[in-house]
């Protein structure tokens, strides 16, 4: 019967056979057979001594000069029985997660289980391929949120190892690195706060499933379907400030520790301030003008200012009456950033552009004294009512002197202009109607030379919105109701509300209602109005209901409903802080009092003197508090 067959053969004599070649052992030759690794040869040893060959799986058999050497040259190269190629380095047997059987070398046994000195054999002999059971090495790397190696660290370390057990990794991880650190080429704009360490460990080729073999790509073991910001795999995440859990951690697979970060903000830096006064010396042969540089008397007294990354200076704050800021650099030198290692390389020596600031950083401000501005006045009178239709938009231009700081502006004598109100104040944007917190407009804060343009802030001295009149008290910071039209089917239910008030301009209330109140059959105020005129309420003598519950009202005076016949229902609003004496006066008809406040807040209100104890007197059952 024809087998595959191997040789052995000392350094000094060389005996080949072709595979499948038969050969009688003479007396110069042993026969060695060759066997792979089985499983339980460890016990077997252990408890006999010695292999056993029927439980092994033969690969190859041969011949050795007597008194040789065992060689394996070769053996890789045979086949088994079944014509599979056999690696006999690799064992046969599959060792639990974390561990792997290494070949060692070869075991070889006499037929009466006798030891084998393999660098000389005496008899016939059956050769062992010998393994032991190894932890895995794992490739373990530490990286930073872009995937760059962090500390250098990458390195095979044993399954079962914990980070506390090796120097280099524990240095990694411990402590978190600053994103400052690893990350130089972002971190002088942005600050990232520190979360954790992503943990991602790979399966093992075994681990994999068919299709994830095929597509030939790391798979991430994912138990707790966890996710990093990419919305990639995260096996474990372990918090930054719990360093026992850190230290603690095995290495059970091939491993990445990847530093996690929260969302960047920009950071904020602090530029501190010093101020030079340039003032024109002369002009040189080429026209170039030459200044003098000093100090300056008036500078601001601000110090310093923290600025976040990529903004400017504030301008605003260092501004100097009938001066401006002309560049940065002491006697006109530019500022730079430092060439010290804090600062990032990219910024060193740089020169500072105090409307983008980029790191922390000393400039000197020069100023320069404003002569003169011109000053560009415009009313947009198309978007104001009741001018008339041929009236152009009147603008006109003003040069003054900014030592004498005064505005005359002609735009208030035109007549166009003759029903508008100018509530003097300017504003250097256009004029919004619907807001009247304007602060005026500073001459002395003109901080440039050239064009400044303003804008008036003109209101209607009257409007009409349907039936209801309306005036403008700028005291009181917009239009009160004022009047409202007699005779008109408008107040068949007389209700008086938000949509009846003007939406485009700003108002404050009511001052009268004027010849129609008394043929009001209902009065409902909506929640822009905080304020009423005195006697006001005591008019609306045919009124069935009084409705001011939605009403920014703040007071109510003593007699304030006094001697309403008709009146059957009121409602009293929440915002009420202080109510006068007998409000119902000589009220008939008087069916309920539905106040938005509970017993107990007004009681509170009455026993710290706000309230007036006897405000609904006579009408005490009447009153509905809320619930």
């Amino acid at each position: 019967m024809k087998r595959n067959t191997v040789f052995f053969a000392c350094s000094l004599l060389a005996l080949a056979m072709l595979p499948g070649c038969s050969i009688n052992a003479s007396s110069s030759y042993y026969t060695v057979e060759v066997y792979a690794d089985y499983a339980g040869m460890e016990q077997d040893l252990q408890d006999l001594g010695h292999y056993r060959t029927e439980r092994s799986h033969r690969v190859a058999v041969g011949y050795a000069l007597k008194d040789q050497k065992f060689l394996s040259d070769g053996l890789r190269s045979y086949k088994d029985n079944e014509g599979k190629a056999y690696d006999y380095r690799k064992s046969s047997r599959t060792a639990e997660h974390g561990y792997q059987y290494d070949f060692v070398g070869f075991a070889g046994f006499y037929e009466d289980n006798s030891a084998i000195n393999l660098n000389k054999i005496t008899a016939d002999c059956s050769v062992f391929c010998s393994f032991e059971k190894n932890k895995v090495d794992y490739l373990v790397t530490v990286q930073d949120a872009f995937g760059v190696t962090y500390n250098d660290f990458s390195n095979k370390l044993s399954f079962g190892t914990k980070v506390s057990d090796d120097a280099d990794l524990l240095a990694s991880l411990l402590p978190f690195p600053d994103h400052d650190v690893s990350h130089d080429r972002d971190a002088y704009y942005m600050s990232y706060a520190p979360l954790g360490w992503n943990v991602y460990r790979y399966k093992s080729d075994d681990e994999k499933t068919e299709a994830e073999k095929t597509a030939n790509k790391d798979v991430v073991l994912d138990p707790h379907g966890l996710r990093d910001a990419n919305d990639k795999p995260v096996t474990e995440f372990l918090p930054y400030d719990d360093e026992d859990a850190i230290k603690n951690y095995v290495i059970a697979d091939r491993t990445v520790f990847e530093a996690a970060y929260a969302d960047g903000v920009e950071k904020e830096y602090t530029v501190q301030l010093s101020y030079q006064l340039r003032t024109l010396d002369h002009y040189d042969s080429q026209g170039k003008p030459i200044y003098n540089y000093g100090d300056f008397a008036a500078a601001p007294a601000v110090t310093s200012q923290v600025v976040p990354y990529g903004k400017g200076i504030d301008e605003e704050a260092l501004a100097v009456p009938y001066y401006k800021i002309v560049g940065v650099g002491h006697n006109g030198t530019p500022d730079v950033y430092g060439n010290t290692d804090d600062v990032p390389s990219i910024l060193r020596g740089e020169n500072i552009n105090r409307k983008v600031i980029k790191y922390d950083c000393a400039i000197t401000l020069i100023y320069e004294k404003v002569e003169s501005a011109t000053l560009r006045f415009h009313a947009d009178l198309a978007d104001l009512d009741h001018v008339p239709a041929n009236t152009d938009d009147v603008n006109y231009t003003q040069t003054i002197l900014l030592e004498d700081g005064a505005i005359a502006p002609e735009l208030l004598h035109k007549d166009a202009l003759s029903a508008y109100r100018f509530t003097n104040t300017w504003t250097t944007t256009p004029f919004n109607p619907s807001v009247l917190n304007y602060e005026p407009f500073d001459i002395s804060r003109i901080l440039a030379t050239g064009t400044v343009d303003l804008y008036p802030i003109l209101l209607p001295r009257e409007i009409a919105q349907g039936a209801l009149h309306f005036e403008l008290d700028l005291a009181f910071g917009g239009y009160m109701l004022h009047s409202i039209d007699t005779g008109t089917t408008v107040y068949d239910d007389a209700v008086v509300e938000d949509a009846n008030f003007p939406t485009r301009y700003p108002y404050a209330g009511v001052y009268a209602f004027g010849d129609a109140a008394g043929d009001l059959t209902s009065v409902k105020l909506g929640n822009r109005v905080s304020y009423i005129g005195h006697g006001e309420l005591a008019s609306l003598a045919s009124a069935t209901t009084i409705d001011l519950k939605n009403s920014k009202i703040t007071e109510l005076p003593s007699y304030a409903f006094k001697s309403l016949l008709s009146t059957e229902t009121y409602k009293l609003p929440s915002t009420l802080e202080k109510v006068g004496r007998d409000l119902f006066s000589r009220c008939q008809n008087v069916n309920a009092i539905e106040i938005d406040m509970t017993l107990a807040q007004v009681q509170s209100k009455i026993d710290s003197g706000d309230f007036y104890a006897d405000w609904a007197l006579g009408f005490e059952s009447k009153v509905v508090y809320k619930s």
